[in-house]
């Protein structure tokens, strides 16, 4: 029961299979959909191409959304658009951009252009702006790596704050007047800080062994 809506030298080989136009599109799984366009191929079962030219989308339920050149052969992935781009781990995605691969990297996500995924679990992009608040990991015990360098805006009585186990480890106030940083200690009482009129105190809050003016 496969169909063909319309469009030029289309194939819809298999059971429940679907074509919606375009030409020279083939939707050769089962239960699969190419949308339009032109040269595409749907061949993994319940996978769809929506549209765009020579796209493949051959692995298990996997989607190329548009864009061209692209291949979603990772069992459950995606590629969003763009052109040459490849998710080829399992339930990896790719939002768009150009040339980027997810390398057959499970869980892996690509946001950016001309990327390649080195690791599961993990997202990948060329830059990242972030407006109010953010969270990097659930437990003391996650890393996070930057390269490159990191800016950071914000407003309001804490921009930056690192918490550990046991409290507040390290802290930046917006605000360039009264104290600018502070290093607290397991109580959460500074054994570090600067002021705005550059003195900095080191050492027992309220007898810091170092006070330099």
């Amino acid at each position: 029961y496969s169909t063909i809506g319309g469009g030029c030298c289309n194939t819809a080989s298999s059971d429940s299979s679907t074509i919606g136009g375009g030409q020279s599109n083939t939707a050769s799984g089962n239960c699969s959909t190419v949308g339009g366009g032109e040269n595409s191929t749907a061949s993994g079962d319940g996978s769809t191409v929506s549209g765009g030219i020579v796209n493949t989308s051959s692995g298990l339920y996997s989607t190329v959304s548009g864009g061209g050149f692209s291949t979603a052969s990772g069992n459950y992935s995606t590629v969003g658009g763009g052109f040459l781009n490849t998710a080829s781990g399992l339930y990896s995605g790719i939002l768009g951009g150009t040339s980027n691969h997810t390398c057959g990297f499970a869980n892996s996500f690509i946001v950016g252009s001309n990327l390649n995924a080195t690791a599961a679990c993990t997202t990948f992009m060329n830059n990242l702006n972030v407006k109010d608040n953010t969270e990097l990991g659930s437990a003391v015990t996650n890393t996070h790596s930057f390269t490159g360098s990191l800016n950071i805006q914000g407003s309001g009585s804490v921009v930056f704050d690192i918490q550990g186990s046991q409290g507040q480890l390290f802290s930046i106030t917006d605000n360039l007047s009264g104290s600018l940083f502070a290093v607290n200690d397991i109580s959460g009482i500074p054994v570090l800080e600067v002021f705005s009129d550059d003195t900095v105190k080191l050492g027992t809050f309220g007898s810091e062994g170092l006070i330099v003016t």
